[in-house]
Order: structure tokens, then sequence, then C-alpha cells
């Protein structure tokens, strides 16, 4: 759970796969409501192992806004074309 209520920030549950330590899934509510129109969305994001990187595959939001109602969004990545592979010799800073 955060610590604090960013706007990016997502209070539920991740899953991590066991052999890479990479998020597979991501499911809970926002930290912060983005403003008093949209209400609490809940999301979910799946990410899966493309070549040598994990990388979104789906994302889901539902809210039910005081006004709209019930809405839902939903967007679906493919097509991914990896044409790098990481160098584990070389450390980010």
């Amino acid at each position: 759970m955060p610590l604090s209520n960013g706007p990016y920030l997502v209070r539920g549950r991740a899953w991590i796969d066991r052999n890479d330590y990479a998020v597979v899934r991501i499911e809970g509510l926002l930290a912060k409501k983005p403003s008093i129109w949209v209400g609490s969305p809940k999301i979910t994001q799946d990410y899966a192992k493309q070549g040598a990187f994990w990388l979104p595959v789906t994302s889901s939001s539902i809210t039910d806004a005081p006004i709209f109602g019930r809405t839902t969004l939903g967007i679906q990545t493919s097509a991914y074309e990896v044409s790098a592979t990481p160098d584990p010799t070389r450390a980010s800073k």
C-alpha cells in the first residue's frame, strides 16, 4: 500500500513473476482520485514477457462517476517488435 496519495500510485495488489521478479499484473484503486468527475477508478493492468522484456498487454479501468454513471475503458497492446536485448554487464546509473 502506498505511503502517500500520489496521482500515479495504486492501492491494491501486484502479482510478481517468481523467476524474473517482474510485474505480471496490477489491480486496485488509484491512491488519489483524479477529479470529482471521475470518481475512484478500479484499474487492472496485465503484462507479458516479449523476448527479454515485460511489456503491457492489457489495461482496463472501470469507474462509477457521479454524473456520467459507469464508464469502462479498455486498452489492448500487441505486435511489439523488440529489436534490442539487454546487456547484463551494463549497469544503469
